[in-house]
């Protein structure tokens, strides 16, 4: 599998909620990295969000599945890695 080029990928910016929803999902970019991917069946997306900035209004699906990874997150997991195996190492 290559390496997806993150600045090539596709930019979109702002929201396609209607305007009366939209005002709190506007401060975002999206580089579309399925599409610098050519991936077909699954839809993968970065997003760049201004503080204060919503990824979406509250939504669900009934045929598909939506995860969010936020680097808040993958930072906590990684420290939190890193603390448990330094415990196991001994002095």
């Amino acid at each position: 599998m290559t390496k997806i080029d993150i600045a090539a990928a596709p930019i979109s910016s702002g929201s396609n909620y209607p305007e009366r929803l939209a005002g709190p999902c506007l401060n975002k970019l999206r580089r579309r990295l399925s599409r610098a991917a050519e991936l077909k069946e699954i839809a993968v997306n970065l997003l760049e969000l201004q503080p204060g900035a919503w990824s979406s209004q509250r939504h669900w699906h009934t045929r598909a599945e939506e995860q969010a990874i936020s680097a808040r997150t993958v930072r906590a997991i990684s420290q939190a890695a890193r603390t448990r195996s330094r415990s196991k190492v001994s002095p």
